[in-house]
């Protein structure tokens, strides 16, 4: 049978999916959530919406130009005499900008120039991209994208017949608050193999090596 997937068996039935490749980089994690997200503000207010991540930090540009702002009027307000007209303008300016990214961030996306975009939002980005994920803030988004995660959506994706003739079953949380989310083969692999054979069952397993 050609195109099978392969399992990796951990010695407590841990499911994994074999030859997974895992993200290190933030960019290895969101990159395909956030396609062309770099092409224009509006393909970036797109991609706000596909990755919450990317979203909180296109919230910090955000809070950052807003502070910049609030910081630059201060600075001028000490020669209103000369500079009352620019202050006039940045407090407009400021007055369009709610504290609360969320309420104003796509309006902000939307007034910026090409240049700053290009320069700030995008190269701002870029090395956000780059980073390794937090492994506080983004763990739950890490933790889907690891080999025993995705051997648990394969075999979730499967009807009952076929996972209890694998003899595999999925653990969602071995008790309450349990944070244990797992496909697990509870058949000896050999028997698993067998019976993936017998019933052409595209997947086979493997013990797992530390």
């Amino acid at each position: 049978m050609e195109n099978l997937t392969r399992f990796e068996v951990r010695e407590e039935g841990t499911l994994r999916m074999a030859n997974f490749f895992v993200a290190e980089t933030r960019a290895d994690l969101y990159e395909a959530k956030t396609y062309r997200w770099d092409d224009s503000p509006s393909s970036l207010i797109d991609c706000l919406r596909s990755c919450e991540p990317f979203a909180w930090e296109v919230h910090s540009l955000y809070s950052a130009a807003r502070e910049d702002l609030m910081m630059k009027i201060e600075e001028l307000k000490s020669d209103l005499v000369d500079h009352g007209e620019q202050v006039k303008t940045l407090l407009d300016e400021l007055r369009s900008m709610p504290e609360e990214p969320e309420y104003g961030i796509e309006d902000w996306l939307g007034r910026i120039d090409e240049a700053y975009f290009k320069s700030v939002v995008v190269e701002g980005l870029r090395e956000w991209f780059l980073d390794s994920p937090d492994p506080i803030m983004e763990d739950d988004f890490v933790s889907e994208a690891t080999p025993e995660s995705a051997a648990k959506k394969y075999f979730e994706a499967l009807d009952a017949q076929t996972l209890g003739r694998l003899g595999v079953v999925i653990v969602d949380g071995e008790f309450p608050v349990s944070s244990y989310y797992a496909a697990e083969l509870r058949s000896e692999i050999d028997v698993a193999n067998a019976a993936a054979e017998q019933f052409g069952i595209a997947v086979r397993f493997v013990s797992h090596v530390e």
